[in-house]
């Protein structure tokens, strides 16, 4: 009943939301961040809730969008971040990020779409992806242990 229940939801979501076209607009990122540019959106269907996805201006970022939509489970690690292992490496461009912000969807080792849903410094490096709008209340939506998303065009 639960895999029934995401599929429709998913399904749903695909149907009202597969109608929205791309935008060009910047946002300034503080501190070390690099400048990212919003070519495009997508959506982040995680259970009911839908959010908007802000894509970053990197190559992986626009081969990820290429491979939409994306409906895979992803694994809970260190109690801030969702991962799932792509099966083909993306073009990566790390950068020492530093910090970590509620939202962020980076890239790690060119293989691992990682969502995060707490803010903490690291001394990781990643490829930023994109960033979920409005994601105050992402770690709510996202819950405990895994859990299966949707990134969608």
């Amino acid at each position: 009943m639960s895999r029934l229940f995401f599929f429709c939801c998913a399904l749903i979501a695909l149907l009202m939301l597969g109608c929205g076209g791309p935008g060009v607009a910047a946002t300034a990122l503080s501190g070390t961040e690099a400048e990212m540019h919003e070519t495009g959106t997508a959506s982040l269907l995680a259970g009911s809730k839908v959010y908007a996805l802000k894509w970053a201006d990197t190559e992986a970022a626009a081969e990820l969008r290429q491979q939409l939509p994306l409906v895979k489970t992803f694994t809970e690690l260190h109690g801030n971040e969702k991962y799932y292992k792509l099966p083909q490496h993306l073009t990566a461009a790390d950068e020492d990020v530093r910090e970590i912000h509620k939202g962020d969807v980076m890239l790690f080792d060119g293989q691992y779409v990682v969502v995060f849903y707490q803010d903490f410094q690291t001394t990781y490096r990643y490829t930023r992806l994109g960033h979920v709008e409005a994601a105050n209340d992402l770690d709510a939506a996202l819950g405990a242990g895994d859990v299966f998303l949707t990134l969608q065009p």
